[in-house]
């Protein structure tokens, strides 16, 4: 390489080109020395380092030349924005890549081989898994906007001697209701657990419990029933005190004695959102299937609607045949017909029978229905609305037409749109 030669700089990861520059022997020699992309500049006829003001450099990884020898291939990570106007290269914004997931690999592994207390990801690896697998699952699901209003989560941990089982479930309401039900040894945290609550769920009924089982203390039914022979004993009864009758002293004795176990806020807190997670996992999945079904459902519609249109042409031009004759054998014999004025009627009369908007209108809502389905936000009261408006549109088309094929694909497009009202109705 001889004299300055153009240096066209590729992100090493991404692929994407960053920016050109021109580079001589000594810019080439310091980029290789210093690890930082160094160019020639030719108005300030000195070294100038990429970043030297800004801070944003470029970290060099590779160099190569083309094969004519008069043009260099720059490779590098680039720390911050390349271009000066504040964007990711000099050539606009670029195309999304999935060269990117090599860069998210090597995140992962950094975040497994080097377990930071602050990372989720780190707390991930450490919890095991089936933690693991459970996240993945949840991310997938985060393309899925149709969201159910049922769901259920459920998580089991044991504290010192006592199993605390939290448990969350969902149900179909118009409103929000949130009802918690908590054992007394966890009742002062129900605002902290109402709060959380409301982050993750809205528009339904939501039954949450944090329960702690009842266990069988052996030793303590024991040790009760020592100290009632003892006392029958020293009251001159020889006789071993029955169950029934040492029942209720026995249950008081193991209440008196407690649960003791110190259940902590950050503890509960971590169940919950173990809970509430599974929760909007399983209404995220039950949401994918009713989207299905409604997309099956819409396209029964779109092809229930074709036969309509298809009939309809028939229907008008036959209409219109029927009216002439019937028009004629009335007239018959009358000497003077105007022509025009009867052909005008007879097309009057003819696009009061027309159902071409109607059917343009349905097909929009359809277009829109499926439109809702794939946003990107779960809308329940929308699909509500659009299915009354196809209802609303299918009744006119129905009222109009005198055909029966019409009449009977009208039927069929109003029970799909019936059992579309019954699945929306579990949407949030």
């Amino acid at each position: 390489m001889e004299g300055i030669v153009p240096a066209v700089v590729q992100h090493a990861r991404t692929k994407d080109v960053l920016m050109v520059g021109f580079m001589n022997e000594e810019s080439v020699y310091k980029t290789i020395k210093d690890k930082k992309v160094t160019f020639w500049s030719r108005s300030k006829n000195r070294l100038w380092r990429k970043g030297e003001t800004s801070g944003n450099f470029l970290n060099f990884v590779n160099m190569t030349l083309d094969c004519d020898r008069d043009t260099l291939l720059v490779q590098a990570i680039p720390t911050g924005d390349t271009c000066h106007t504040g964007t990711v290269t000099c050539f606009g914004n670029p195309k999304k890549s999935l060269i990117f997931l090599d860069e998210l690999y090597e995140i992962i592994s950094e975040r497994k081989k080097n377990i930071n207390s602050k990372s989720y990801t780190s707390s991930l690896f450490v919890r095991g898994v089936d933690k693991i697998a459970q996240k993945v699952g949840e991310e997938a699901v985060e393309v899925i906007m149709v969201e159910s209003m049922t769901g259920y989560g459920i998580k089991e941990v044991q504290f010192l001697d006592t199993v605390v089982v939290v448990e969350a479930k969902s149900l179909n309401s118009r409103f929000f209701e949130i009802n918690v039900k908590l054992s007394k040894e966890v009742i002062y945290f129900e605002k902290e657990v109402r709060d959380l609550i409301k982050n993750y769920i809205s528009r339904e009924i939501l039954r949450g419990s944090s329960d702690v089982p009842i266990k069988v203390n052996e030793k303590k039914i024991l040790e009760a029933f020592d100290v009632l022979n003892r006392i029958s004993k020293l009251c001159g009864n020889e006789e071993r005190v029955e169950l029934e009758t040492a029942m209720p002293f026995i249950l008081k004795f193991i209440e008196d004695d407690g649960i003791k176990f110190d259940l902590k806020w950050s503890d509960l807190h971590y169940l919950l959102v173990d809970v509430l997670e599974q929760l909007v996992l399983t209404r995220k999945k039950e949401g994918e299937g009713i989207k299905n079904e409604l997309l099956m459902r819409v396209k029964e519609i779109e092809a229930h609607l074709f036969k309509i249109e298809s009939f309809s042409e028939l229907s008008i031009d036959h209409r219109k045949i029927k009216m002439r004759k019937d028009l004629s054998d009335l007239l018959l014999g009358v000497k003077s017909v105007p022509m025009d004025r009867l052909d005008l009627e007879i097309l009057i009369m003819s696009k009061n029978l027309d159902i071409s908007e109607e059917c343009q209108r349905l097909r929009s809502h359809n277009n829109f229905f499926i439109e809702l389905l794939n946003g990107n936000k779960s809308e329940g009261r929308k699909f509500n609305f659009l299915v009354q408006e196809q209802v609303r549109e299918i009744n006119t088309i129905a009222s109009k037409s005198q055909n029966v094929e019409i009449s009977k694909y009208s039927v069929l497009i109003k029970e799909e749109l019936e059992k579309m009202r019954e699945q929306i109705q579990n949407i949030v």
